[in-house]
């Protein structure tokens, strides 16, 4: 594939979407290297009353941004906003939707060409590939599932549907890209054949000014988390414990509340008065505001979702140069040099203590690890990898 090669990303998540993951990096990484990409946000698996606080200013969004076609965020990089209903539970809705999406697509098509490649990151993407080309009997286009969580294990899903999908894409695609040793087992339980295993990464550079400032300061006592604060994956039980244990630490809790969950709000916990909920930040100021940790945890509770979990903020943290504190998840084992690994409640406040007073990893050794795994690094593993399926 050349340098002028055409990609579409179906992605589980808008462009602009707060926590930014995967499907974005990627897409900045594919047009960095000279892709044209189209990124296809987010198909609206849940019903809205499932979603976090502020849905209906997003589905307006929604609607604004279909209206308007493709948009240009970046150069190489276009983005479109499928018009769908939410909650494809409903029968109906499942067949307005196929004819709508098949349309969109069509549509796109014609605008930016076929693509050389897909990467499907929403199962129910599969619905989109006769549409774009993609089914093309002379394999024109190589379409790769990019599995990074198990989606049908999050809240409010519908979880026999995106099995359902998940089944059929597995058998269209030329191969499978993972980022945890759960989802390779899945994928391969599914018949996948071609299946590459990658750990999640990060932009390291990114984290340049975040790595001196933690280097130049002095110790404190701020313990801190960054990504979403959604109960199936962050053990808020776990954090009020360790804040009530050190109450000479404060604890920084950034990002959206109850991200995917039904009836969660941050009006829906009662906090010790050292812990705080800062809010969502913005993209270009994350490595400022984990330069401020002096932790940074992980505090993830151990079920089918977190099993497959890789978390984003893993590398991040290191990148940033910052000591992490994470839940004893499969993904991470690997890593044991450099995290202190908490399977109970009184290993993360016992954790979360220790490191505070300097044990674990050196500073150099965090980064160093964090160096070894940037999204450029394993994006051209991913495509010499494709080439070769």
């Amino acid at each position: 594939m050349s340098k002028t090669s055409r990609v579409t990303v179906i992605s589980t998540a808008d462009w602009d979407h707060p926590i930014q993951t995967n499907k974005q990096h990627v897409a900045r990484t594919l047009a960095a290297m000279g892709w044209q990409v189209l990124y296809i946000e987010s198909l609206a698996l849940r019903p809205i009353t499932a979603r976090v606080d502020g849905d209906r200013s997003r589905v307006l969004k929604r609607l604004i941004g279909a209206l308007k076609g493709l948009r240009r965020v970046q150069p190489n990089i276009l983005v479109a906003s499928p018009l769908v209903l939410p909650d494809w539970r409903r029968r109906w809705v499942r067949r307005v939707n196929k004819v709508a999406l098949a349309i969109q697509a069509w549509a796109w098509r014609l605008r930016v060409g076929r693509s050389e490649l897909v990467l499907v990151y929403s199962p129910p993407g599969v619905l989109l590939l006769g549409a774009l080309g993609a089914l093309d009997s002379h394999g024109r286009t190589k379409v790769i599932y990019h599995c990074v969580d198990d989606i049908a294990a999050q809240p409010d899903m519908p979880a026999d549907l995106i099995d359902g999908w998940e089944r059929r894409l597995v058998e269209i695609a030329r191969g499978v890209a993972t980022t945890a040793p759960e989802l390779t087992r899945r994928v391969r339980a599914l018949g996948a054949l071609n299946v590459l295993e990658q750990t999640n990464v990060v932009d390291f550079p990114r984290f340049e000014t975040a790595r001196a400032a933690v280097a130049a300061r002095p110790r404190g006592r701020t313990v801190g988390f960054l990504g979403a604060i959604s109960l199936y994956k962050f053990n808020l039980s776990w954090v009020i414990e360790a804040a009530l244990a050190l109450p000479d630490a404060t604890f920084e809790l950034y990002g959206p509340v109850g991200e995917g969950e039904s009836g969660v709000s941050s009006s829906s916990f009662a906090l010790p008065v050292n812990v705080h909920l800062r809010g969502s930040v913005a993209l270009e100021e994350v490595p400022s505001v984990m330069a401020n940790f002096d932790v940074a945890m992980i505090p993830a509770p151990l079920n089918r979702y977190t099993e497959s979990m890789f978390p984003m903020k893993f590398f991040e943290y290191l990148a940033a140069g910052v000591p992490v504190v994470a839940s004893d998840l499969p993904a991470l084992r690997q890593f044991s040099e450099v995290l202190m690994v908490a399977r109970t409640v009184d290993d993360f406040v016992s954790a979360i203590k220790r490191t505070l007073e300097g044990e674990g990893a050196s500073f150099g050794d965090r980064v160093r690890v964090a160096a070894r795994f940037t999204y450029e690094g394993r994006t051209r593993e991913m495509l010499e990898t494709i080439e070769r399926w």
